[in-house]
């Protein structure tokens, strides 16, 4: 009776392990995937200002085009920070990005399921 409530016991360690280390790893992609939706909203009100200032111009104001690439480079900075993420999270859930289309794959897949890329 001892020697099955040692292997019960151990089997209910692990599976708690296991349960802790799967929470651990959803609570990690939510806080990722929020603060790529907190980027992509940042970059929607930069895409947002330039359609202000190209309007401005199309009415006939004067309009400068520093601005413009200035937003414009904002805007390539937050896309990369949201690669960078975006890599994370794949890494998290052992996955990786397809080179051709940029779905998630999983590490153990030979082609993207999504085009058909080699990975």
């Amino acid at each position: 009776m001892h020697e099955y409530l040692e292997t019960a016991k151990k089997t209910l360690l692990t599976a708690t392990r296991k349960v802790v280390k799967k929470s651990s790893e959803v609570y990690d992609v939510t806080k990722l995937s929020l603060k790529i939706s907190s980027l992509k909203d940042e970059a929607d009100k930069k895409y947002n200002e330039i359609g202000k200032l190209i309007y401005s111009n199309f009415k006939g104001f004067e309009i400068s085009s520093e601005d413009v690439e200035r937003l414009c480079a904002e805007i390539d900075v937050i896309k990369g920070n949201i690669d960078d993420i975006s890599r994370q999270i794949s890494e998290l859930k052992n996955a990786t990005i397809c080179p051709e289309c940029g779905a998630e794959v999983s590490k153990n897949s030979t082609f993207c399921a999504k085009c058909g890329e080699k990975i």
